[in-house]
């Protein structure tokens, strides 16, 4: 419930301090998805049930899983999962996938569950360095959250732009994926299509410097939902952040306007009722599977799930 003594405010009057809040917050689940050193796309580190994995776009693992003569074209799926000069791979075959069948239109639907290789150094590190969203634990009362007024924040890494340091931690040059948060206003404009919802972010770059020009790579990215509070006679800049919840996937560019992009991104009921729903009847149909014909690590073939339709 919101203190009386507190009023909320828009996004043209959030703080620089606030804004560094924010970020930090959603990018302990965000990571970079990146092969033959360029960002495919984006993910949301999540847990659902006993089983980690990465939410992201249907059309990024579309990539990550390109075959060609009956081999993958890229070897690894690497990602960047915090500050320190180090990138972390995973071999392809070592991965699984959930996804419905979509297109790679404006309607989608557009999502994805990459699971995660237990005791692989990837999910280790990664289970070491940053956090994972529980989707299973209380999922009516985040979607709950979810669809209540509040702003919006799609965390994501864009193509082709890096942070630049050294020397480093032993090298003479470090490179960096540059992330962003894309601040949006009130989630006013709502709609589903096969049963999965979508939400669209509007942005306005006059009033968040943090937009990037470029959305290449923001495909996957998480749309975090939040409210932001300041106590009545405190000064600007004392604002705290309130109800940060993990409410979608970010999967298609609708307004490339220079001034006022609009993202579509799936939303709350995509994630914590259909999602949830179908992955851990995959999950559980796919342990089975495993049951009775165990996968060599070695193989080149994973038992990529596809469609779950």
């Amino acid at each position: 419930m919101r203190d009386s003594r507190t009023f909320e405010i828009s996004v043209g009057h959030l703080s620089e301090s606030l804004l560094n809040q924010l970020s930090d917050a959603i990018f302990k689940y965000t990571v970079p998805l990146i092969v033959d050193d360029l960002v495919i796309g984006t993910g949301t580190l999540a847990q659902i049930d006993k089983t980690v994995g990465i939410f992201t776009a249907r059309h990024v693992t579309t990539k990550v899983f390109e075959r060609r003569k009956g081999k993958y074209v890229h070897g690894f799926l690497l990602t960047a999962p915090d500050e320190q000069p180090v990138i972390l791979r995973v071999e392809i075959p070592y991965l699984d996938c959930w996804r419905p069948d979509g297109r790679d239109d404006k309607f989608g639907p557009d999502l994805a569950f990459l699971v995660l290789p237990e005791g692989h150094h990837f999910t280790s590190e990664l289970r070491r360095k940053k956090s994972f969203v529980p989707i299973s634990t209380d999922p009516g009362k985040r979607r709950k959250l979810a669809k209540r007024k509040m702003l919006a924040a799609v965390a994501g890494f864009v193509f082709g732009e890096t942070k630049i340091t050294g020397p480093e931690s032993g090298f003479e040059r470090v490179e960096r994926p540059q992330g962003y948060s894309f601040i949006g206003g009130t989630l006013a404009r709502r709609g589903q299509y096969r049963g999965f919802d979508f939400i669209d972010v509007d942005g306005d770059r006059r009033g968040c410097k943090s937009i990037p020009w470029n959305f290449r790579g923001v495909s996957g990215g998480g749309l975090w939902t939040f409210q932001v509070a300041r106590r009545r006679g405190d000064p600007p800049g004392t604002e705290v952040l309130q109800r940060l919840v993990f409410s979608g996937v970010a999967f298609y560019e609708l307004n490339p306007s220079p001034q006022n992009p609009r993202l579509r991104c799936h939303g709350a009921k995509s994630v914590y009722e259909i999602a949830l729903v179908r992955i851990r009847m995959w999950l559980a149909r796919r342990k089975n599977r495993r049951l009775l014909l165990p996968v060599r690590p070695d193989s080149d073939s994973p038992s990529f799930g596809g469609s779950d339709e």
